[in-house]
C-alpha cells in the first residue's frame, strides 16, 4: 500500500477513535479557551455581521482559526461531532504532509516520521479540542514541506510563494511565527543568491516573498501601525510577558509562588506609577467613553505600559535569574507528558501547577492525598511517553547528525531554539507543537535504528 495512503488512513482512524471516547455535550466537553473559540466563532467575529459585543476586545488574536471554526460551523449547522470531524481531517493531512516532506531529506524515515505523527499524543488530543493548533499546525507543516523542497530540490518558484503563504496563514492563526517571516525571508534571499540568479531577480523574489508572507495578515498590520503605532498583531504581549513570563521568573529569583507573583507584581505597578488605586492601566484613561475608534485601541496602550514595566523589571535582574527559568521552561515543555492537556485527565482532582510553580513540590503534594492517586496514576504513565521521546530525541539527533546535510542539522535545530525561546519560561505541553515535525524526524533514525538492531538479533539467534 502506498505509504501516505496508509499513513492517512492509520491517522484518522486513530483520531477517530480518540473522539468516540469523548463526551460530546458542548456543555460539558467546552472549558477554558476553547469556550472563547466558539462563543466568537459563533458570533461571526471579524465579521461584518458579527453579533459580538462591542465593546470586547477582539485585538486579543489574529482571526484565522475564528473563520475556520466559522466556516465548520456553517457546513455542520454547529453540529460538534462533525466539526470534530473535519478537524481531525485537517490534522490527518498534515501528517501525510510531514510523510512527505521527510522523502526530500532521506526517504527512509518517510514512514516512521508519518507514523510518529499519526500516533502523536500531543497530536490527538488537540484535535479534539476547539482550539488554534490544529490548523495552526496544518499552516505551518505545509510552510515547512515546501520550505524544504526549495532546500532539497529543484529551484521552483511556485514552491518559494506556497512557503511565503502557508507561513503567512500559519501567523494569521497564531502569532508565534511572525517574527519567523523576517528570519526566513533572509533565509530566502541567500537561498537566491546561492541559485547564481540575477541580482534584479533575486531582489524582486525576495520582496515577493515578504510580501505574500505579510499578505494574511496585512490588513491587522497596517490597521494596527496606522492606529496604535505598533507592529504588533495582538494586545496580548504585554499581559503575556507580564502576568506569565514575570511570575516565572520570580519563581526561580523570589521564590515566590504564581499567586504571590501576581500580587507582587500589581503592587509593583502600582508603586511605579503604572497603575491606579484600582489595578487599571493608568493610558487607558486616554480612552473617551463613547468614541469607539478611541476604545478600540486601548488594549495595545496598555500592552506597551505592561512591556515597558516588565522590562524595566528584568533590567534589575540578574542573567541568572533570567536563564535559568528560560532554560528549565525549555526542558519541561519538551519533555511534559501530553496527556495532561486531555479534558479526561484534566478533569481527575488535581493539584494546579501553576499554585506550586515548582515540579517536586507539585509531585510531592499529589502523592500525599488518596483523591489525587488518579490522576498522578495518569501522569506516571504518560510519563513513559516523554522518557520515550526524550531516549529516542537524544539518540537519533546522534544518528541523523552523521547522516543529512549539515544545513538540515541546521535547520531543525535553529527552528528549536527558535520557538523554544518564543516560549519564554511559561510552562504547558501544547507549547512544543510547533518542533513536533523537526522532533519526529530525529525520533524516526532512532526507530530505523531499533529495527535494525531487532533484524540483527534475529538473523543472529534464528
Amino acid at each position: 500500500m502506498n505509504h501516505a495512503l496508509l499513513i492517512f488512513l492509520i491517522a484518522f482512524a486513530v483520531r477517530f477513535i480518540n473522539i468516540l471516547f469523548i463526551d460530546l455535550d458542548i456543555s460539558n466537553y467546552l472549558y477554558e479557551d476553547q469556550i472563547f473559540y466558539w462563543d466568537w466563532s459563533a458570533n461571526g467575529v471579524y465579521t461584518p455581521w458579527s453579533t459580538l459585543e462591542e465593546d470586547i476586545d477582539t485585538y486579543e488574536r489574529v482571526p484565522g482559526a475564528f473563520f475556520f471554526y466559522q466556516i465548520l460551523m456553517w457546513i455542520t449547522g454547529k453540529n460538534l461531532l462533525f466539526m470534530l470531524l473535519l478537524q481531525i481531517l485537517v490534522d490527518t493531512f498534515s501528517c501525510v504532509i510531514l510523510l512527505n516532506t521527510a522523502k526530500f531529506i532521506d526517504r527512509k524515515t518517510a514512514l516512521y516520521v508519518g507514523l510518529l505523527a499519526a500516533f502523536s499524543p500531543l497530536l490527538i488530543i488537540l484535535s479534539s479540542q476547539i482550539l488554534s493548533d490544529t490548523l495552526f499546525f496544518f499552516f505551518f507543516a505545509s510552510s515547512l514541506y515546501f520550505f524544504v523542497k526549495l532546500c532539497m530540490s529543484e529551484f521552483k518558484i511556485y514552491d518559494l510563494y506556497f512557503c511565503a503563504l502557508f507561513i503567512g496563514l500559519a501567523t494569521f492563526t497564531r502569532i508565534v511565527t511572525f517574527p519567523l517571516i523576517f528570519i526566513v525571508t533572509m533565509i530566502v534571499f541567500i537561498m537566491l543568491c546561492y541559485f547564481n540568479l540575477k541580482k534584479i531577480k533575486i531582489a524582486l523574489l525576495t520582496i515577493s516573498f515578504l510580501f505574500v508572507a505579510l499578505s494574511p495578515i496585512s490588513v491587522r498590520l497596517i490597521g494596527n501601525i496606522k492606529n496604535s503605532n505598533t507592529y504588533a498583531l495582538t494586545n496580548q504581549s504585554g499581559v503575556h510577558v507580564a502576568y506569565w513570563i514575570l511570575p516565572e521568573i520570580f519563581s526561580f529569583s523570589k521564590k515566590f509562588n504564581r499567586q504571590e507573583s501576581i500580587e507582587y507584581i500589581k503592587g509593583e505597578l502600582y508603586k511605579k506609577g503604572f497603575t491606579d488605586s484600582t489595578g487599571a492601566i493608568i493610558p487607558s484613561r486616554r480612552s473617551i467613553e463613547g468614541n469607539e475608534s478611541e476604545n478600540k485601541y486601548k488594549g495595545f496602550d496598555d500592552s506597551k505600559m505592561l512591556l515597558l514595566f516588565s522590562k524595566e523589571i528584568l533590567s534589575n535582574l540578574q542573567f541568572i535569574d533570567i536563564v535559568y527559568p528560560w532554560t528549565r521552561g525549555f526542558i519541561i515543555n519538551f519533555t511534559a507528558p501530553s496527556f495532561l492537556l486531555d479534558n479526561r485527565i484534566r478533569n481527575l482532582p488535581h493539584l494546579s501547577f501553576y499554585k506550586y510553580g515548582k515540579l517536586d513540590l507539585w509531585i510531592s503534594s499529589l502523592t500525599k492525598e488518596k483523591k489525587y492517586r488518579k490522576y498522578l496514576a495518569s501522569l506516571i504513565l504518560s510519563a513513559l511517553t516523554s522518557l520515550f521521546f526524550l531516549i529516542s530525541s537524544i539518540i537519533g539527533f546522534i544518528i541523523m547528525v552523521r547522516r543529512v546535510p549539515l544545513k538540515i542539522s541546521f535547520l531543525l535545530v535553529s527552528l528549536v531554539l527558535y520557538f523554544g525561546i518564543i516560549t519564554g519560561p511559561v510552562i504547558s505541553p501544547k507549547y512544543i507543537l510547533p518542533c513536533l515535525p523537526c522532533f519526529f524526524y530525529v525520533q524516526s533514525y532512532f526507530l530505523i535504528y531499533i529495527s535494525n538492531l531487532n533484524k540483527k538479533l534475529y538473523v543472529k539467534f534464528s
